[in-house]
């Protein structure tokens, strides 16, 4: 959210600056297509640079173009020269008739949207007159602050086409000014006694002399034409009745009402005394200036600050290019387009080249390419099996160098579909090469190589560059190595991803020369996210269609956030779009996905959000993503429902008031209000206001205020506010980030469904935006944020009221800031002076800072940190918490945490491995161990038949026999035994290898498990600690309810009853900051046991993964010892 900024930096957005040549005009030969015929104009630009417009010589009729709807123009080679020959041959002798025709030809493309354009043909009677018209004008149309203008600009441009453009005659008809604002009778009736009430000539056939036509005046005559009634009823309640706003009220209403309450005061600094008696100076000098009262503001100069562009709905650092652009891709939104060629309809819709154009110039970034080859060996762009028309792979690409980097300069990536043949893949590289030259990135930059673990560029670094996302050529690689590693289940499911992809997903190979192009963007298909993790390859990105893609998202929310932290993901509308509709942007948002690409032939809600959310950061196509979803530290759950760590949640109140020139006819009309976020932030189809019947000049709602009561994430929230007829026919609307709308009193420029002014047509708002507070604390927050304020409404207010009222609760309630009365139409009743709101939390603990515990020192502590936990005996809350027990802060041990499925998958592989070679190696020692005991018993026989006989030579015989033969066995026996056990140490050995394989990835997988482990405990500590907080608000609330109800009994005196009431809910305000500080005392000291015993655990996982593999070396040799002693 943003307030009334004072530029933390150096704004760089410039309003136009129209020279002098423009304003007084050139002279230019007019054509149009399919005639022959051509005119000269004097063609001019107001001094504001709100108007293009000429006058043809001889006539008094002026012809305009508005440059909010300009949306291109070119010049010399870009332009279209005329074609028929009576045309060429003036165009060729118009000024300069040595300078080529083409070089002096100017076009300029113009349209209420970028579908349905325009062209408007020119010739120059020079080409640096061609160019300098070209560029001046171009930078006109799309200069942010113009396409930014509040209702006074809005006045202010029409004043000026007034006077610059339906000027006659140094007059100003009454009939052009009815023109320009309805169309209706009755209002056309009430335009000229408005027109009268201020003394100018109100007759149809009336007009105005330029002199007395001032803008001033002109404002004067919009006062007197909107009844604007409900700013009667602000200026009372500002005023406090009494005739005008002093500098002291307009101070505080600027920095309570007007002002984010948690802006920083350092970097945007309160208003001051002095400049708020400028402002008002200057306000009412220009509503008042014969009357005006030095530091006094009148009615009329509040609704002229409300209309001024100090009070603009958007602040300007957030129009402005200001996110940090030198972080990784990784770390951006990135405005995308899908089947970009298409003007229309999937099926039958038609292809066009000017369509790259126009999306690239709304800020576009990312355009989608569907090769195919062409019949006469020209590659061509078309949907695939369809009935869509074809245009020319070459003429796209030239058209993409034109416009690539005339609204940004930050880099475009261009998505390649390919289903060409190797021979027009060659042509498709060629052109490639051809048309941007230098702007193509064929390679990578300095300190990006594409290894891995290496972060991508930044978009700083890749300004002005094209990037090419095509299929990339790997050597000796293929779909196997995607593929490895997967369950068979796993590889069934990206078999059915594929085919759900479509064409997509059946591409050609790449060519080698297409190949080249390739190095940041390389598409493969997705397979898990424990694989990408793994090879760690930042450059490798994944196209998802929006079915797969949420199936991801639904099952491994968190893992989608950490992918996108690195690696950059595309989604496309599924293949059932063939009406060109699109699914909600917001959805892939919240999961960090960077390149949402929509079908921007399609004006829906979600393109309506798209246009609107992209138009920040200088409409540059990059949004900086939240840190939490940038950090690799940090762990993000796009469905959480509860506030994220360092993130406080908000409540924004809109309240809409009014409407102004929604149409110029007699329209029904009513007021929407969404917001898209999170899932549990979207909110849609809740909120509208009542139908105002016939009235598209000032519609009056006066709608209760719709409260989106918890914004769990501020940084991705989009309200969109939408104003429809009463059929539903659409009339506008406005699309703001949370952070890029200022709070307070606000008007609201709607836009077009292509995000283009609607000129006049705004509607009036009060939004409210402070941090969140749970309904426990909702009935005294203002009391705990802002005391001194609090008090004394509370005293001035209930002082009074207490005499008339037999419940002092009711005195009490009436005080409470932020209440007012609702007094009608002309005193509107929302205009209450609202106490500023801040962080809740923080703001408690420093209200407790302030009184330092019985026993503690003197010294509170600072705002910046919560006070040290109180000295007392712990509270029942604190003493039967839940966060006590040991089993809540104690991590399973080792052999428990080793049961889990992720390591038991990877030891039970491992083991399969082993058993596998163990089988092998039992089966040959066994075999070995048979043949040596056949060998040995054949042996032992031998030797028993010889000594046999020996008996018959004398015994001396036989024993020198017997001795022989037993060292013979002897010998054999150790033979084998060698044998044996050098057969085993090998087996034993190769069986060890595959267990040390496995060491790294169970270390890892068990070390990611007590990680995990720690986090689940963490996170089971903080909701315990929360629901336990929860509890004690409820059960103290219910105490102080019964304590009050018994003061009533006590006393009959009421203003001893308010005031013994005050002391008890001081008491408790009190009471539950201690107790939140004594539960959260608590959590910190678990947290602190927690990381502890982590830490104890790990040492212990740190000490068996040192000794893994002496571990192994004692199960061989106790193995080997074993093998002797069997056969010994």
């Amino acid at each position: 959210m943003a307030g009334v900024e004072t530029a933390v930096r150096q704004i760089e957005l410039k309003w136009p600056k129209v020279p002098e040549q423009l304003i007084k005009g050139d002279k230019f030969l007019k054509w149009e297509e399919g005639s022959s015929g051509f005119i000269e104009i004097l063609l001019r630009v107001d001094p504001k640079g709100y108007f293009l417009y000429w006058k043809i010589e001889g006539k008094e009729d002026t012809q305009l173009l508005d440059l909010a709807y300009v949306r291109d123009i070119r010049c010399a080679k870009y332009a279209k020269p005329p074609k028929d020959k009576k045309i060429k041959e003036a165009g060729t002798n118009f000024g300069s008739s040595n300078i080529p025709l083409q070089d002096k030809c100017v076009t300029i493309c113009h349209g209420y949207n970028y579908i349905d354009l325009e062209w408007t043909h020119l010739v120059a009677e020079n080409s640096s007159v061609a160019k300098k018209w070209s560029e001046e004008v171009f930078s006109y149309a799309y200069n942010l602050l113009s396409l930014n203008k509040n209702q006074l600009g809005e006045w202010e441009k029409l004043y000026f086409r007034l006077t610059t453009v339906e000027m006659e005659k140094n007059k100003i008809p009454v009939k052009a000014i009815q023109k320009c604002l309805s169309k209706d009778k009755d209002d056309r009736a009430r335009i000229s006694k408005a027109l009268e009430k201020i003394g100018w000539p109100s007759g149809k056939n009336d007009a105005i002399d330029l002199k007395a036509f001032d803008f001033d005046t002109f404002f004067k005559f919009y006062l007197a034409l909107l009844e604007r009634s409900e700013i009667e009823g602000i200026f009372k309640e500002l005023s406090k009745n009494k005739g005008n706003i002093t500098t002291v009220m307009f101070r505080d209403f600027l920095n309570d009402m007007q002002r984010h309450p948690s802006l920083h005061k350092t970097l945007f600094p309160l208003y001051t005394d002095a400049q708020c008696e400028a402002l008002i100076n200057d306000y009412e000098s220009a509503v008042n200036k014969k009357g005006k009262k030095k530091g006094q503001l009148t009615k009329e100069g509040l609704l002229y600050f409300l209309m001024c562009e100090e009070n603009n709905l958007t602040p300007m650092h957030r129009l402005d290019l200001g996110a940090n652009m030198k972080l990784t891709l990784a770390a951006y939104y990135i405005n995308s387009s899908h089947n970009t060629y298409l003007t229309g309809h999937q099926l039958t819709g038609k292809s066009s080249v000017e369509i790259y154009r126009q999306v690239l110039l709304t800020g576009c970034r990312c355009l989608e390419l569907d090769c195919w080859d062409g019949k006469d060996g020209e590659p061509i762009i078309t949907h695939g099996f369809t009935m869509c028309t074809e245009v020319l792979f070459k003429d796209v690409v030239y058209a993409i160098a034109e416009s690539a980097f005339k609204v940004s300069d930050y880099p475009v990536i261009l998505s390649f579909e390919n289903h060409c043949s190797v021979a027009q893949q060659k042509l498709l590289a060629q052109y490639c090469n051809e048309a941007f030259g230098e702007l193509l990135l064929d390679k990578p930059i300095d300190g990006h190589p594409l290894k891995p673990g290496v972060p991508l560029p930044t978009p700083y670094d890749l300004r002005k560059k094209i990037l090419i996302k095509n299929k990339k050529m790997h050597k000796g690689t293929g779909d196997d190595e995607e593929l490895a590693g997967l369950t068979d289940e796993e590889k069934k499911k990206i078999e059915k991803e594929k085919k759900d992809a479509g064409t997509a997903a059946k591409e050609a190979e790449a060519a080698e020369e297409m190949s080249a192009l390739v190095n940041y963007i390389q598409p493969v298909h997705f397979t898990t996210f424990e694989q990408a993790q793994k090879k760690d390859r930042h450059y490798e990105m994944s196209s998802m269609v929006e079915t797969q893609a949420l199936n991801k998202l639904k099952d491994n929310p968190e893992d989608f956030v950490d992918y996108n932290k690195k690696q950059i993901t595309r989604i496309y509308p599924k293949g059932t779009r063939v009406d060109s509709s699109n699914y909600v942007p917001q959805i892939y948002w919240n999961a960090g996905c960077q390149l949402v690409a929509l079908n921007f032939q399609c004006f829906d809600i979600a393109m309506c959000v798209n246009l609107g959310v992209f138009e920040y950061n200088g409409c540059s196509g990059y949004l900086l993503k939240p840190e939490f979803m940038r950090k690799l530290d940090k762990r993000f759950d796009p469905f959480t429902e509860s506030t994220v760590d360092g993130v406080v949640a908000g409540t924004i109140e809109i309240k809409i008031i009014s409407a102004q020139f929604l149409s110029d006819k007699q329209i029904s009309s009513y007021v929407e209000v969404e917001m898209y976020g999170l899932p549990t932030d979207t909110v849609r189809k809740k909120f509208k206001t009542k139908i105002i019947e016939n009235n598209g000049m000032d519609p009056y709602y006066d709608e209760k205020v719709f409260v989106f009561k918890k914004v769990v994430l501020p940084d991705l929230a989009v309200v969109r506010i939408i104003v429809s007829e009463e059929n539903g026919k659409f009339i506008g609307h406005r699309v703001m980030p949370l952070d890029g709308i200022k709070p307070g009193y606000r008007h609201v420029p709607l836009r077009n469904e292509s995000n283009r002014p609607l000129g006049l047509a705004s509607v009036f708002a009060h939004i409210v935006a402070k941090d969140y507070v749970s309904d426990a604390f909702a009935d005294f927050a203002d009391a705990l944020l802002n005391p001194i304020a609090y008090q004394s409404a509370q005293e001035a207010r209930a002082a009074a009221l207490c005499a008339f009222e037999d419940d002092p609760d009711a005195a009490l309630n009436a005080a409470k800031p932020g209440k007012s009365p609702k007094a009608g139409k002309k005193a509107w009743g929302a205009a209450g002076k609202k106490v500023s709101h801040g962080n809740i939390a923080k703001s408690a603990l420093m209200g407790a800072a302030k009184k330092p515990a019985a026993g503690a020192p003197g010294k509170a502590a600072t705002p910046a940190s919560p006070p040290p936990p109180p000295a007392a005996a712990d509270s029942e809350f604190v003493a039967n918490s839940k966060m006590k027990d040991e089993s809540a802060v104690t991590p399973p041990k080792l052999d428990v945490l080793k049961q889990n499925k992720a390591y038991s998958k990877i030891l039970s592989k491992r083991d399969k491995e082993v058993d596998s070679i163990k089988k092998k190696n039992d089966k040959a020692q066994a075999n070995m161990k048979t043949k040596m005991k056949s060998e040995e018993k054949k042996m032992k026989d031998g030797h028993q038949k010889a000594e046999k006989k020996a008996e018959k030579s004398g015994k001396d015989e036989h024993d020198r026999l017997v001795k022989e033969n037993q060292d013979k066995f002897n010998q054999l026996h150790k033979e084998n035994i060698d044998k044996f056990v050098s057969l085993c140490t090998d087996h034993f050995n190769a069986e060890s290898e595959i267990c040390k394989k496995y060491i790294d990835s169970l270390n890892d997988c068990l070390k990611n498990i007590i990680t995990s482990n720690q986090e689940e405990l963490k996170k089971k500590l903080q909701t315990i600690h929360d629901k336990e907080v929860e509890a004690m608000n409820k059960e103290m609330n219910k105490k102080s309810k019964e304590e009050q109800k018994n003061l009533g009994k006590e006393t009959k005196d009421k203003e001893e009853l308010a005031r013994k009431k005050r002391e008890s809910s001081k008491k408790l305000i009190d009471g539950i900051v201690a107790e939140r500080n004594k539960l959260k005392a608590l959590k910190e000291r678990q947290e602190k046991a927690l990381e502890k015993n982590v830490e104890a655990l790990t040492k212990e996982f740190e000490k068996e993964k040192s000794n893994a593999e002496n571990k192994l070396k004692e199960e061989i040799d106790a193995k080997l010892k074993k093998v002797k002693e069997e056969w010994s």
